[in-house]
């Protein structure tokens, strides 16, 4: 993943910088840019997604939740914290048709996850 700003953010450059930071942190998050303030706190990540084509702030995004309209800034970071999850319903938990269905697209998504995690959707390299 990496850090993520809409053109209309970077052609205002707001200073200070503005950052969508975790709802659950304290203070600034570790990521955000020398003298940043926070724009916005949240933990979901559609938020932080459309926050940031609001022109919100800088975001720290995965790469295969970042849209095209959203520019990288700085260099790719190690690791988003950010995960999937596969939920079931409880009275669906003991349906085998359920279990195999969440048991294929757990492999499908631990095959592709490095790709999704490691570089942008229709990146070059």
């Amino acid at each position: 993943g990496g850090l993520f700003a809409s053109r209309d953010y970077l052609a205002r450059a707001p200073d200070p910088p503005r950052v969508i930071a975790p709802a659950d942190g304290r203070g600034l998050p570790d990521w955000a840019p020398e003298g940043s303030v926070i724009a916005l706190r949240t933990n979901t990540p559609l938020w932080v997604r459309s926050a940031a084509e609001a022109g919100v702030g800088i975001a720290r995004l995965p790469f295969f939740l970042a849209p095209p309209a959203l520019e990288q800034i700085g260099p790719t970071l190690a690791h988003t914290g950010f995960g999937l999850w596969i939920l079931k319903h409880s009275r669906l938990r003991g349906v085998a048709r359920i279990q195999a269905l969440s048991d294929h697209l757990y492999e499908i998504l631990r095959a592709i996850w490095p790709a999704l995690a490691e570089r942008r959707p229709g990146a070059v390299g």
